[in-house]
């Protein structure tokens, strides 16, 4: 992502939690800065940085440093892309000041998402053959920083607005393989 669409990503290092590797960090980033704990979701394991010691703590419980330029923002949005479109997209607004995310009591708004933000993702999940992750953008000055994106994600924003991404799934599936899947039943 970083050589592909540098111009779309806020700095991050992903480093082993070796002592060289922290001073790398401190070095690259300003305070306050995020760390995450990888192949976590739904806010789980992320965490603001705000003096070096916090850091220091934190790398004496995790073997890996996933570290992230932090983006002052108090929502961001949340695209979902399934097969070769987006099922939907929303704003996840702050309940604490710093996560977004619905699982952490994030608010939902679906209404004026950036058409900017859309076309983005539509180019890196082409890009890259991706078909199916939530992407999580941050919407600075008018512009996208793509701070993350998993292929497992939540959806409960979604199936609060009716949609179910199963249908979605099925969907693409059934044009990818041309094999006339079976329909699904009327409750997907």
């Amino acid at each position: 992502m970083q050589a592909a669409f540098p111009h779309w990503m806020p700095a991050t290092l992903i480093l082993p939690g070796t002592p060289a590797a922290q001073e790398e960090v401190l070095d690259t980033f300003t305070l306050p800065f995020v760390v995450k704990v990888p192949r976590e979701s739904m806010g789980r394991g992320v965490q603001l940085i705000r003096t070096q010691r916090e850091f220091r703590d934190w790398c004496e419980r995790h073997p890996v440093i996933y570290a992230q330029q932090y983006l002052p923002i108090h929502r961001d949005l949340r695209v979902v892309w399934i097969g070769d479109a987006i099922a939907g997209a929303y704003w996840r607004a702050s309940s604490d000041g710093f996560l977004n995310n619905v699982a952490q009591g994030g608010q939902v708004d679906f209404e004026d998402v950036p058409a900017a933000a859309l076309d983005a993702v539509s180019a890196i999940a082409r890009r890259f053959g991706i078909d199916h992750a939530g992407f999580d953008i941050a919407w600075l000055d008018g512009e996208i920083q793509l701070f993350e994106f998993n292929v497992l994600f939540g959806n409960q924003a979604l199936v609060s607005r009716g949609m179910r991404i199963e249908r979605h799934i099925h969907d693409w599936l059934t044009r990818k393989h041309e094999t006339g899947l079976p329909p699904l039943p009327r409750s997907a």
